[in-house]
């Protein structure tokens, strides 16, 4: 009978696997990876993706800081190396994608591998300071430099292997689950060499491995780099699995996450990594689905923010297409990646107690943390279930920002899409379907947004779907027409989202920011013709969108635009800028890109310097609780606004309906989310009503049959939608005695 570890021979020592068990369970967890694929719906491998994505950086962080006793807290930073090289490869020279997850290791190793340079003579505390510094040198590179888009990132096409395009999270499987085993077999196999034999030594007495002999600098380096080649791997993959990368992707939160999951699973093993690593991304799926089953079960009017993946032993269309599984192959043995150490002396007799007893603790830590990784996946699994999808239900997805700093707009747009869907619902449904709408917070993140439309769509069967920002429309585009049962609308008024051939399944609640600038210099030109305009705008995509098209418009209308003046978005010290505003003289002064600052300092300071200009804004400025922050300076604001305000007087019986929901005022994004989700379902109905599928294309056919509808007033006129916008809109002018925004023209159809 086998008890211990009793080694006869240096080649049992050196083994990476050395007893009959271990085979077996290894040879169980090849199977159940190769057969999860085939049965997980695509929630769970949604979730596989994310957890192999993070043991593999996890792992990276175990190197350094668990095996050899640097604290770290610069893995994310890394790891945005490893993403930003796959990406610009990818997008500048299309160069094959196991060559750009290499480039992605190598150019986050010798990242590492400068940041470790301290590490001889700084350790603990301090050097985990000095990672922190180098998280933030990268991310200010990431956001200023162009060839890594700047602080709107850059996106990506899905990436191919071997002729197949990885666009669904089957495929993405098939090569981020081996990349992933092959690195933890890297890492495994690592420790019983020269290199990881030194390492540990550095861990447990730094100053007593000078001694043996190992260089600590050197050594310390190659730790640095090796963390960081993983993390760079992991980066790349987390590259093609979301397929957009911006400088908010890797905050200093990521490094602690994996910080924590190495601590969670246990510093210094490679299992403890992978089940930490497992646990922390599985930790908040389980708290989130219990919150949710918990609002159900109390009988909450909230909306859930997700709903169940299904029947988890499921097989879909992923079947289609495979090609039959090649002919069983004889692997002859092959030797370590890294040689062996010669060992003096196998076991000390000194150290036999000790080395069995840290055996046992190690058993019994790996035997709680696999029921504990049990007993997740069965909470998980037991409060989703009941959350089940309707099988005549109509779904609503969303990424909405609500925890951020533009969740004054996100915030509003969830209660308008929820409202309405309520209204829908208390009405007997679409055709007698009820209607589902399922959110998820994104933070204004791009690459968030898309985890939680990849996260939906896998949980749900998803008709509608309404997103956060231009980054996001632009970066799920694909994904939407590979689906093509998706019609999506969402917070963007971008002009490029405006073409039905680029754009078909996608739609804006609203006018363009071309044509909300159309919409004010036709304004101008009827009120003033030959009026002098200045157009002052943010350095931004959103800032920029509109400028050189509306310099055109105007002097088609008649106008002059003496001066385009940039500025950052939200910048402070504007006394330059108002000096050349002062000196152009304009009559009317435009500001777009920004939420309010540094608007008021502009009005400000050009009327203590004499300027009659009339100030203007478009609609992100003109909700009416940011326009009364202006102050006395802000008398006469105005701006174009898409929707009547919440408090207006004139007839609309929607408006009433809202009022007598929610008493409180609502904000215009509240309008927004609102009007958006009555476009949904009226596109549903007629769709339904013409006995058509609800298929992207089918809904998008009855959005563009939209013709002389009537919104219930929250837009003045009936509109008609015939291409990718809803090109209408009023003029409103602040009364900061009322506290209120007054109609200052009649609605403007282009």
């Amino acid at each position: 009978m086998r008890i211990g570890t009793f080694k006869e021979s240096y080649v049992a020592d050196a083994a990476l696997f050395d007893s009959r068990t271990q085979h077996v369970w290894l040879g169980i967890a090849a199977a159940l990876l190769v057969a999860f694929p085939f049965v997980a719906s695509d929630y769970w491998l949604y979730l596989a993706c994310l957890i192999a994505i993070n043991v593999a950086s996890s792992t990276g962080l175990n190197i350094l800081t668990g095996y050899t006793g640097l604290v770290s807290l610069g893995q994310a930073a890394f790891m945005g190396l490893g993403a930003y090289t796959v990406a610009i490869l990818q997008a500048r020279w299309g160069t094959p994608l196991l060559l750009n997850l290499l480039a992605g290791g190598f150019v986050a190793m010798l990242g590492g591998m400068v940041v470790g340079i301290p590490s001889l003579r700084v350790k603990g505390l301090y050097l985990a300071i000095v990672t922190i510094a180098a998280l933030f040198i990268a991310h200010f590179l990431f956001a200023n430099f162009s060839i890594t888009g700047g602080t709107a990132g850059l996106s990506m096409q899905p990436g191919q292997l071997f002729g197949a395009v990885l666009d669904t999270s089957f495929r993405l499987y098939w090569l981020i689950v081996p990349v992933t085993v092959l690195m933890l077999l890297g890492a495994a196999n690592l420790f019983r060499t020269r290199i990881g034999r030194a390492f540990i030594a550095i861990r447990d007495r730094d100053i007593s491995a000078e001694v043996l002999g190992i260089p600590l600098l050197q050594y310390k380096l190659l730790s640095f780099g090796l963390s960081s080649f993983y993390a760079g791997v992991a980066g790349g993959l987390w590259a093609y699995f979301f397929r957009v990368v911006t400088p908010e992707s890797f905050p200093l939160s990521l490094s602690i996450f994996f910080l924590a999951a190495i601590i969670v699973g246990g510093m210094g093993s490679i299992l403890g990594g992978v089940l930490g690593a497992a646990f922390m991304t599985l930790a908040p799926e389980v708290l989130k689905a219990d919150r949710r089953s918990a609002a159900r079960r109390h009988g909450s009017d909230g909306v859930p923010l997700a709903r169940a993946p299904g029947d988890f032993w499921r097989a879909d269309h992923r079947f289609s297409g495979l090609r039959a599984a090649g002919a069983r192959r004889n692997v002859a043995p092959h030797a370590p990646v890294l040689p062996p150490v010669a060992l003096p002396q196998l076991t000390h007799p000194a150290n036999q107690e000790t080395d069995m007893a840290q055996q046992r603790i190690s058993t019994r830590r790996r035997s709680i943390m696999l029921t504990a990784a049990a007993a997740g996946a069965a909470a998980l699994t037991q409060p989703l279930s009941v959350l089940a999808q309707g099988a005549d239900e109509i779904v609503i997805g969303g990424s909405i920002p609500m925890k951020c700093v533009f969740a004054f707009a996100g915030v509003g747009i969830n209660a308008g899409i929820q409202d309405y869907v309520k209204i829908v619902n208390d009405a007997g449904g679409i055709k007698g379907r009820k209607v589902k709408y399922v959110p998820e917070d994104t933070g204004y993140k791009v690459d968030v947004s898309v985890a939680a439309f990849k996260k939906i769509t896998s949980q749900n069967k998803v008709n509608l779907y309404y997103g956060d920002s231009t980054g996001f429309a632009k970066t799920i585009n694909p994904e939407l027409d590979r689906n093509g049962n998706i019609l999506m609308a969402g917070a963007s008024f971008a002009t490029e989202l405006n073409d039905p051939k680029k754009y078909p399944h996608q739609f804006l609640v609203g006018p363009d920011y071309t044509e909300m600038f159309g919409i004010l210099l036709k304004h101008i030109a009827k009120e003033k013709p030959g009026a002098k305009v200045a157009f002052v705008y943010s350095d931004s995509e959103f800032g920029r969108d509109p400028i050189d098209s509306s310099e055109a418009l105007a002097k088609k209308l008649g106008l002059s635009v003496p001066v385009k003046i940039m500025t950052p978005a939200g910048s402070v010290d504007v006394s330059t800028e108002v000096i050349k505003l002062r000196r152009a003289a304009p009559d009317y002064t435009i500001f777009h890109g920004y939420i309010l600052a540094p608007i008021p300092e502009f009005i400000t300071q050009g009327k203590q310097q004499g300027m009659t200009s009339k100030w203007m804004g478009t609609f992100w400025t003109m909700d009416s609780s940011t326009v009364m922050k202006m102050g006395p300076d802000g008398e006469g604001f105005m701006g174009l606004m898409p929707y009547r305000y919440y408090y207006d007087t004139e007839k609309a019986p929607m408006l009433e309906k809202i009022r007598a929901m929610r008493p409180e005022y609502q904000s215009t994004a509240y309008t927004q989310g609102f009007l958006a989700a009555m476009l949904f379902l009226e596109s549903a109905k007629r769709t339904l009503e013409a006995n058509k599928p609800l298929t992207g294309d089918n809904l998008k056919a009855a959005l563009n049959s939209i013709k002389d509808f009537d919104t219930g007033g929250l837009i003045g006129v009936p509109i008609t939608i015939s291409g990718n916008s809803i090109p209408v809109g009023r003029v409103y002018r602040a009364d900061m005695k009322a506290q209120k925004m007054v109609a200052a023209s009649d609605w403007i159809k282009l």
